[in-house]
């Protein structure tokens, strides 16, 4: 029975002591949580280089900035969201609207229609008639200015 007591007492005692140890650590400062937020953004190749504030306040985070797509702007809140001593996330990140490409957009080539050659006039044969000349071929005889 002695022997059921104290290990009654025992476990009694680990449990105030686990207890207590719990209760005693202490969730980071407000200050502390943002920065290891901010810290964690920045490492995310997407959200580097991105001007976005973290506030923290009794564990509630805001988030504000501007983000290319709506998939940096859940990246962000779910890196905030994972970090230890955070109870609550507001997201007030905006995304951007796309910025026009420096390109100009491709001109669409109309189809061309196909070449359809003109329909060839049938060729009329004259028939040389025999003349008085022994020769049949004819003579030109450019005329003489005045002299």
């Amino acid at each position: 029975m002695k022997a059921r007591v104290s290990l009654y007492v025992r476990a009694l005692l680990l449990l105030l002591a686990l207890g207590v140890a719990v209760g005693c650590s202490k969730a980071p400062n407000d200050a502390q949580l943002a920065s290891d937020i901010q810290t964690r953004l920045s490492a995310d190749s997407g959200l580097q280089g991105k001007q976005l504030s973290v506030q923290s306040a009794n564990g509630t985070v805001t988030l504000s900035g501007t983000v290319d797509n709506e998939n940096q702007r859940q990246a962000a809140a779910r890196y905030a969201a994972s970090a230890e001593g955070v109870k609550q996330v507001v997201n007030n990140l905006q995304v951007a609207p796309p910025v026009a490409s420096i390109e100009p957009a491709p001109v669409e080539e109309k189809p061309r229609a196909a070449y359809v050659a003109p329909a060839a006039k049938p060729r009329v044969r004259r028939r040389v008639l025999p003349s008085d000349t022994s020769s049949s071929a004819s003579t030109y005889t450019a005329p003489s200015g005045p002299n």
